[in-house]
């Protein structure tokens, strides 16, 4: 009798799913309330302790993104999830769209997203699939989407689930049009071009790509916009015809050799004129003689990515990779963005992410961010209704440090540095003495520390809730806000700041794609009239990776969105180049100054690479500022932010068109930039001897205005003499050069071959615009060659007659002038041994013989002098 229930069940379901399955055309608007019970009719809520019953669900008559009606979530706490009553069919060698929209007001953490989950052909849930992307804190309608093309082993029918997450304790959430659709989805192929990027000289081809199309002629349109959104090539119709294996396959060959960013959209038409399909796509063309020389060996070479894997799908990392060449990446491992239900699955994945992380050389920073607050009811078994970063500390002890060391020992061969760390804070602070902190955890914790920096990163916002935090000792708490940074100066402030309370600033997250952090907005201006909020965000961010830069820190990170790199498709947008953009030029160069130009509210910082100049300009007026400049005689190149370049013509004086959009001039072969200063160090040599030598410096004025009250000052590295260090002079004319003289004395142990000469350089100049004389400052640096003047190889064996030990030196003179040397060999408590050599012809040698007793002694001193006085060389000599 058993039995006959139980198959009676089986074929009730699957008569109830025949019914319900379906394989297109699923749309819910929320209009349908058949029962008047004002609940939407196709959903049911989830009802356990991570979805509680009080968070109120209803149909909302007064909003809709269309139609009348959408679905209305008030929260009064936890998370809220609906899922749909229907089962859908998912067909193999099918693509589907599942897309919804959804609205969200009065949340500060929240996230809403749709997802799926899985199940069998008995109506059984296999696993929980694909998630859409966050939308967070208050939003207009935003458009949430979820491809599928792939079928997991098992499954067979999935469900849509409508989901509310995070720790608010009030807010309300819309959700509406929320569908299931069968498409056909074009795909490209590049041909083995990583992000779409195409050299100057070189073809731009695609192939089109897509299956199940039914046999027929089809009409392929596509136009091609530039960044601006502006046609360069309009809508194109190709004619093509489909066989009966159902693919369409293509070659794109548009006709492009400008570089910049564009994006192509197609349309695929049917016989009938019917929309069939469309895709956008974004690729770059990048003017490969400029960049090769400058851009670093991979992207992000001093910038890296934040990636959070629990709200990304598992293809992404790799894209990441493969796309952009990334090299660093900060991954969080703990994050409020997961369920306990997703727990497991996502451990399983980090447990294969990682390891192929560092397969392909990515330097991985691990960030224990703070648990979600399911995981934390589940360490704790009590209710937590804070979720700040003290939640970690009010679990137990024990159980705390458990969790803590289950995460990381699995992981830790693997990542190079550990934080703890709130993830959606704007920046990481790591605590660099953490033997208080680990005193407080379990004794098992503190064989671990060899392995940790520990961040403690707060928001400003939750800094009035530190006072409930019982650690004693006391922890350290550093809040740093990176949207008020606006100059170098506020980075390097903030460090000092820091600083003074011992707390080491590194790994700094430059946020975009944030709606809660926008960027200030310029006023009214047809020049940006037609900017997005992301490209004022981009815009904004590459000033902050400008200004970390010119500071000297690159330990900075750019946290972003995926789908801000990346649309649903997996193709690169702009935001990719723009990134790409700003770490190909910036990556591994060194500041040299800022305030090139002078001009109001026009911010220049000129960087060096590769003896290759590189100045970042923008304005912070809404007009845009006209000025000319005197750079290299030859055609230079002005970067935009997305790989876009205009020639500034032939000429020493060039007219350079500045707007509140960044961009890089390149100008090779720089010296002191070539602009309004020449600098060059003449010799650039000197001799490996300690007898004073002089140095000289020549200064030409580039200017079109005289240099007033010029002084100059010449710094070497530690151990160096300089005499007369400081060099005045009270004009230098446009065009004219001066040279200052400096006497120099190396230091007896001097090692280095190529030492660094820094320039400090001051004058004072009368500005065209108000006619005041103003004072500028610059510090550049140049090579100083150090030129051996002899070789000396040294041989130590026991003496033949068995007493002592015999010490040889192999001396060679590299000089052009014949020597005559005094030779010395010390040690503590024995008088030094003396030989010479004379009559040592140029490029000639000698060997010379110590006997010196055997008394045990391991270090000896090296002297080598020439007759009046000058050292040539003097090393220490380990006898093993």
């Amino acid at each position: 009798m058993q039995l006959n229930r139980t198959i009676w069940f089986i074929l009730g379901f699957c008569l109830m799913l025949s019914n319900t399955a379906i394989a297109d055309g699923f749309q819910d608007g929320f209009e349908a309330d058949l029962d008047s019970d004002n609940f939407p009719d196709n959903w049911r809520k989830t009802l356990d302790e991570i979805h509680p019953r009080y968070n109120e669900v209803s149909i909302d008559k007064t909003v809709a993104h269309s139609g009348n009606s959408s679905m209305r979530i008030n929260v009064l706490g936890r998370s809220t999830q609906l899922i749909s009553r229907e089962y859908f069919l998912i067909e193999p060698n099918q693509t589907y769209i599942i897309s919804g929209w959804v609205k969200m007001s009065g949340f500060v953490s929240d996230h809403a997203y749709i997802s799926i989950s899985w199940f069998d052909e008995m109506g059984t849930m296999v696993k929980r699939g694909k998630r859409s992307f966050f939308t967070a804190g208050d939003t207009g309608w935003v458009n949430l989407q979820i491809h599928l093309s792939q079928i997991p082993d098992g499954c067979k029918f999935i469900k849509i689930q409508c989901n509310l997450e995070g720790p608010d304790l009030s807010g309300t959430c819309w959700f509406d049009d929320i569908a299931l659709q069968t498409r056909l989805i074009l795909s490209i192929d590049s041909f083995n071009h990583p992000g779409n990027i195409f050299m100057e000289d070189e073809p731009v081809v695609f192939m089109l790509k897509a299956k199940n199309f039914k046999e027929g002629a089809y009409d392929l349109n596509y136009r091609i916009l530039n960044h601006k959104g502006e046609p360069v090539i309009d809508w194109t119709a190709i004619k093509t015809t489909v066989k009966n294996n159902g693919f369409l396959e293509y070659n794109l060959t548009p006709s492009l050799n400008a570089t910049g960013y564009y994006e192509c959209e197609t349309i695929v038409k049917d016989g009938a004129g019917n929309n069939v399909t469309e895709m956008k796509f974004g690729f770059g063309i990048v003017p490969d003689k400029t960049l090769s020389g400058i851009k670093s060996t991979s992207y992000s070479g001093n910038f890296g990515l934040v990636f959070d894997p629990y709200v990304s799908d598992t293809y992404v990392t790799p894209r990441i990779i493969t796309e952009t060449g990334i090299k660093k990446i900060k991954l969080i491992l703990w994050s409020n963005s997961f369920t306990e239900s997703q727990a497991a699955e996502t451990d399983a994945y980090l447990k294969n992410l990682i390891p192929y992380l560092f397969s392909n050389g990515t330097e991985i920073i691990g960030v224990l961010g703070y648990p979600s607050p399911s995981l934390q009811r589940k360490l704790t078994d009590k209710p937590v209704t804070q979720t700040h970063m003290y939640n970690i500390f009010s679990m137990p002890q024990d159980i705390w440090a458990e969790s803590f060391l289950t995460t990381l020992r699995q992981y830790r061969e693997y990542i190079a540095m550990w934080q703890f760390g709130d993830d959606k804070d704007p920046s990481f602070t790591n605590i660099t003495d953490f033997s208080d902190f680990i005193s407080n955890l379990t004794e098992v914790s503190q064989i671990e520390t060899k392995f940790l920096q520990i961040g403690i990163p707060i928001q400003e916002s939750s800094l009035p809730d530190m006072g409930s935090l019982k650690i004693d000792p006391p922890l350290t708490f550093i809040s740093l806000n990176m949207d008020k940074l606006k100059s170098p100066e506020d980075i390097l402030s903030l460090k000092k700041s820091v600083s003074a309370q011992k707390v080491n600033t590194k790994y700094l997250t430059l946020r975009i794609g944030d709606a809660a952090k926008s960027p200030e907005m310029p006023g009214p201006s047809p020049l940006y009239s037609n900017y997005s909020k992301v490209e004022w965000q981009l815009v904004d961010l590459v000033k902050k990776a400008v200004y970390c830069a010119a500071c000297g820190e690159f330990d900075a990170y750019f946290m972003t969105p995926y789908e801000l790199i990346f649309d649903e498709q997996g193709m690169p947008t702009s935001a990719f180049y723009t990134l790409r953009t700003c770490s190909d030029i910036l990556g591994s160069a060194k500041f040299v100054r800022s305030n090139l130009i002078e001009a109001e509210n026009v911010r220049s910082y000129v960087f060096e690479k590769n003896n290759t100049g590189i100045i970042a300009l923008w304005t912070d007026s809404d007009t845009e500022i006209t000025r000319d400049i005197y750079l290299s005689k030859q055609a230079l190149p002005q970067i935009g932010l997305t790989g876009e370049y205009a020639l500034l013509p032939e000429g020493e004086k060039k007219t350079i068109h500045i707007t509140r959009t960044p961009s890089f001039i390149i100008v090779p072969e720089l010296d002191f930039l070539q602009t309004q200063l020449s600098i060059k160090l003449v010799p650039a040599s000197i001799e490996s001897k300690t007898a004073q030598q002089e140095i000289r410096v020549e200064l030409t004025n580039m200017f079109d205005f005289p240099m007033d009250s010029v002084k100059m000052k010449l710094s070497l590295p530690q151990g160096w003499t300089v005499k007369n260090a400081t060099g005045k002079m009270d004009s230098i004319p446009p065009l004219e050069t001066r040279t200052f003289s400096f006497y120099v004395q190396m230091p007896v142990y001097e090692t280095q071959n190529i030492i660094d000469a820094e320039i400090g350089l001051e004058f004072d100049v009368i500005s065209a615009s108000d006619n005041e004389t103003k004072s500028l400052y610059a510090k550049v640096y140049r090579s100083l060659v150090v030129i051996p003047q002899i070789e000396a190889a040294h041989f130590v064996e026991k003496a033949m007659n068995g007493k002592g030990l015999d010490f040889r030196l192999e001396i060679r003179n590299n000089t052009k002038d014949m020597l005559s040397l005094r030779c010395y060999i010390a040690a503590q408590g024995i008088p030094p041994f003396e030989n010479s050599v004379t009559g040592l012809a140029p490029d000639s040698k000698k060997d010379i013989h110590f006997l010196i007793p055997d008394k045990g002694i391991k270090e000896y001193k090296l002297f080598i002098k020439d007759t009046g006085g000058s050292y040539f060389t003097a090393r220490k000599i380990i006898i093993p």
